[in-house]
């Protein structure tokens, strides 16, 4: 669960979308979902509507070069089970900053964001990873403009994925994880691979692999690779 401040409330809040009510599709034409999509949302999501707004207007911070506002959407599910994959397609297709605060039918929440940037020449965003926290937070918009505030929002929400510390650009922590993540991928590969070697001179030559990525993955770690 996420708490924010009561000056960041919307009201009443915004009904953008809800399952059997006028205007839906008018909801599914402006963000162009595919029938497949429409129909699993259908299915799975109740009601999405927007609770919060950060915007100048609202925190006395001025917009950033990136981030003009953040919404912040609470998205009742009918059941249990959310298909992760439908979120992201529905947030790659909205054009604004948002964080969803994701509610299933026993109450239980999820929040999530998605750290993503315009395709260039397209009227789609790219998501580039997204991070999801089910503990309690309590987050206050603070920073020298909204890019602050987002980046902040970001860390805080992607727990000790990414340090809230550091000087580094969100873009630069955010593509480490991915880099960090593919090569681990990548020793779980070639582990598999070794352990299925048969030849002696190919389970050497695996091993040497393999140990020549745990290093560069203890480099990277401890910040010595760019």
């Amino acid at each position: 669960m996420i708490h924010l401040p009561d000056y960041l409330k919307v009201e009443p809040e915004r009904v953008v979308y809800r399952a059997h009510q006028r205007g839906v599709k008018d909801f599914f034409s402006g963000i162009q979902l595919s029938t497949a999509d429409q129909k699993r949302l259908r299915e799975e999501i109740q009601s999405i509507v927007i609770t919060h707004r950060i915007d100048q207007e609202c925190s006395n911070i001025m917009p950033g070069k990136r981030v003009e506002a953040i919404y912040v959407f609470r998205v009742q599910l009918n059941g249990k089970e959310l298909d992760n994959d439908l979120i992201d397609r529905l947030d790659s297709k909205l054009g604004m900053h948002a964080l969803y605060i994701i509610v299933d039918c026993s109450g239980y929440e999820i929040v999530k964001i998605n750290f993503k940037e315009p395709s260039e020449g397209a009227s789609h965003w790219r998501i580039v990873r997204g991070f999801e926290l089910s503990s309690d937070i309590t987050f206050v918009p603070r920073g020298r403009n909204l890019d602050d505030v987002y980046d902040k929002l970001v860390r805080d929400i992607s727990g000790n994925m990414l340090a809230s510390d550091t000087q580094e650009d969100l873009a630069t922590s955010v593509n480490k994880i991915e880099e960090m993540e593919k090569m681990e991928r990548d020793i779980a590969k070639i582990r598999k691979k070794h352990f299925a070697a048969k030849s002696p001179r190919q389970r050497s030559e695996l091993w040497k692999e393999l140990k020549r990525l745990e290093m560069e993955v203890t480099l990277f770690k401890q910040g010595n690779i760019a």
